[in-house]
Parts: C-alpha cells; structure tokens; sequence
C-alpha cells in the first residue's frame, strides 16, 4: 500500500530535465514505492532480479 503522506522532491534521481523526463522519474519512483523497492541499480542486488512465482505458468500454445 502506498504511503498516506507526501514529500518532494519527488521522482528518483535520473537527471531529467525536460517535463516528459521529469514524469517518466515521477512514475518510477511511484512504482518502486508500490512494489515495496528502493529504485538502486539491479547490478547492486544480491539474488535473483524477480521473486519466485507462486504458481506455474503454462507455456503452450492454443
């Protein structure tokens, strides 16, 4: 769940500087924040880049 308070700046530290790129820094931070992440490089994360899958997924075809 999200954070009930604000805080600025907001955004993670991308070097934007045009509106698109501001947003595009905005939205990241938005997402990390949701998925309980720190927004660091994945070079920097020790394990595996996503969290086991709780359930298998059918590769076939239809």
């Amino acid at each position: 769940m999200l954070q009930t308070r604000l805080h600025s700046p907001i955004g993670l530290d991308l070097g934007s500087e045009t509106p698109e790129e501001i947003a595009l820094a905005i939205v990241a931070e938005i997402q990390a924040r949701r998925n309980q992440r720190n927004g660091r490089p994945l070079r920097e994360k020790a394990g595996t880049v996503h969290a086991p899958a709780s359930h298998s997924i059918s590769m076939e075809v239809l």
